[in-house]
């Protein structure tokens, strides 16, 4: 992708976003995932969210600067789900206040988060 500052910008379609889901899935060596900026859409968090409920590997998920926002409740229910992951950053997303209540919501039972970055 092209860099501009910082930020990569690399736009991942619904089917490039199927295909990280299910090495998500399967990868026993993958720890850190960096999707950040992707143009990710709310169907393709869901996607990502729902590989995250099997995956006991990955350590550090980015998912900032994507324009999530009704979605975040499926990524709430993998978190509840997932007791791997260690840091989640969301940064730079629509998250309302309706999104912050699920991610609250499933950091009382998830006890392996320890950055969250909102």
């Amino acid at each position: 992708g092209s860099h501009e500052g910082n930020e990569c910008k690399n736009y991942l379609d619904i089917d490039a976003i199927r295909v990280m889901a299910e090495v998500i899935r399967i990868n026993k060596s993958l720890s850190h995932l960096m999707l950040s900026g992707t143009s990710m859409s709310n169907q393709g968090a869901e996607i990502i969210a729902d590989s995250l409920k099997v995956n006991n590997y990955l350590v550090h998920l980015d998912l900032s600067k994507n324009h999530l926002d009704d979605s975040i409740e499926s990524i709430a229910a993998a978190l509840a789900a997932n007791s791997f992951l260690r840091v989640l950053d969301l940064n730079d997303n629509d998250i309302g206040d309706r999104g912050c209540k699920f991610l609250a919501e499933a950091l009382m039972v998830n006890a392996s988060i320890c950055d969250l970055y909102v």
